[in-house]
């Protein structure tokens, strides 16, 4: 994608990222105050720019993992803001025919790994994510992931 310049040449611009999905592998990093100094600045920034976006499983890996009801209700409230995508019941057999080609790709994910990806793929939202699986999920060019 590029744009005209008044010299009549063009440039490159890097796509604008309108929402990035962000994985339960980047929120435990974040809550264990283990990301690097510079992921944790892009990290916030999406926040706080309201750009972050979470699944439904996502949010339930989140909440799930509180210590106690305090710490629940503080995570209720850190995600409420973030639009949440969830399969719906029209695309479940798109999602069915995704998770087999995936399969069939060789790709053992959990049913939480293989939702996630179909949403990043379905919505053309890109992923952060430490996760492995993702990372050769993007190999095929089915989801595009976030590197800061």
């Amino acid at each position: 994608m590029g744009s005209a310049r008044s010299d009549g040449r063009r440039r490159h611009f890097e796509p604008i990222v309108d929402k990035v999905l962000i994985d339960t592998s980047v929120w435990i990093d974040f809550f264990r105050g283990s990301l690097s100094t510079t992921f944790l600045a892009h990290f916030t920034e999406t926040l706080t720019a309201q750009k972050g976006v979470i699944t439904d499983l996502i949010r339930h890996e989140i909440l799930v993992g509180a210590q106690d009801k305090k710490r629940f209700q503080d995570l209720q409230e850190l995600l409420s803001p973030l639009t949440c995508y969830r399969i719906q019941s029209d695309e479940l057999f798109q999602f069915d025919v995704f998770a087999w080609e995936l399969r069939k790709k060789g790709f053992k994910g959990k049913y939480t790994d293989a939702s996630i990806a179909f949403i990043a793929h379905r919505y053309h939202v890109p992923l952060i994510t430490f996760d492995r699986y993702f990372q050769l999920v993007e190999k095929f060019g089915l989801i595009e992931l976030v590197k800061y």
